[in-house]
């Protein structure tokens, strides 16, 4: 998986109607649209975020799950949505045990 369905239907199908004949992974890798797979900037997004909203990982320990969503949008948020969610979800299941 190299791009995110949001990013997919949000900016790079409109680039391709306009350019149908383009080769759809360079046309995204020219466009800066790639999933960014760096493992560390992520783990720091992870842990910014989990700084940032500390009471809210403590409510997640105490069994608040719900809040987990809020930690993935926010991680989304600084990965400028070139995260993949998976990923993410699984890097913050891992900080919050």
């Amino acid at each position: 998986k190299k791009i995110t369905q949001q990013i997919a239907l949000q900016q790079l199908l409109p680039m391709l109607l306009k350019s149908p004949g383009a080769e759809v992974l360079k046309f995204a890798s020219e466009a800066n649209l790639l999933i960014e797979e760096n493992g560390d900037e992520l783990l720091s997004y992870v842990d910014q975020v989990l700084s940032k909203y500390e009471a809210q990982a403590q409510a997640y320990k105490k069994g608040k799950k719900g809040v987990l969503g809020l930690f993935v949008g926010e991680v989304m948020k600084l990965a400028k949505g070139k995260a993949d969610p998976q990923k993410v979800n699984e890097y913050l299941l891992d900080k919050l045990k």
